[in-house]
């Protein structure tokens, strides 16, 4: 029996595992297609025909485990609707949590993950926001989206997390590469759409800082020009009985 030839590069870039992961990506981001519940289960059954061995690393039994204690606070509650509703979501996480550490192995398979990541949320929730804030469709002046992103506050909080892996692009890709230019624009229509989003979780503590740093400049301003009329006060005075110095220009 001949051995199993080694996988090569491309093989263990695009597995069942990750590609299944990316699409279920996508239609959670952007809500174009359905089938988020069937992707997902496609996924785990993936896990059982998968060459590499199962990754579960420690943060993962963590929460296996954190779960495992709510569980059994289930039999104990007085709200076991709310309880039994709060494991479903939980347990759904970490399903969702086992199939990306054993679909995202290797870098590149992070980097494709993460640049699938900001081109499918600039595309789509910040292309759909931004289009809504131009034609004048807001909330009380404050930008939404589409779908889950319908609340400027959420939007705002959503938009945060997706600075982080677009800032990663911008820092890792190559210089003159047209994805890090895409990067470096993704960014900046992210901040933006911070912005407009007038959000109590953004805006209010800059707008804050912004005060309190004009009011302190104002302080100091003012403590210049109180230092500046004590010190033409004084100049004038001498003690009584001392005598003045004469100064020479050489």
């Amino acid at each position: 029996m001949n051995p199993t030839p080694p996988q090569g590069p491309r093989q263990m870039l695009w597995t069942p595992t990750f590609v299944l992961f990316l699409v279920y990506v996508f239609i959670i981001l952007t809500n174009r297609i359905p089938g988020a519940t069937f992707v997902m289960g496609a996924a785990l059954l993936s896990l059982l025909v998968q060459r590499q061995a199962l990754r579960a690393p420690p943060f993962l039994w963590l929460l296996a485990a954190w779960l495992a204690w709510a569980v059994l606070g289930y039999a104990v509650t007085s709200y076991p609707d709310r309880v039994w509703a709060s494991l479903t979501e939980h347990g759904k996480i970490l399903l969702v949590v086992l199939v990306a550490v054993n679909a995202l192995r290797t870098p590149a398979q992070i980097r494709v993950f993460l640049i699938l990541l900001v081109v499918s949320y600039i595309l789509f929730p910040i292309r759909s926001t931004l289009t809504n804030y131009l034609l004048g469709y807001t909330l009380l002046g404050r930008a939404v989206g589409p779908f889950i992103y319908q609340n400027p506050n959420d939007l705002a909080a959503h938009t945060i997390l997706m600075l982080g892996p677009a800032l990663v692009l911008v820092t890792t890709l190559a210089r003159k590469s047209l994805l890090r230019w895409f990067a470096v624009g993704a960014v900046v229509l992210l901040l933006i759409t911070i912005l407009l989003t007038q959000s109590p979780r953004t805006a209010r503590p800059g707008i804050a800082c912004r005060n309190r740093v004009g009011a302190s400049a104002a302080a100091a301003r003012a403590s210049v020009r109180r230092a500046r009329r004590i010190g033409a006060a004084v100049r004038p005075c001498r003690p009584v009985g001392t005598p003045g110095r004469t100064h020479q220009s050489s």
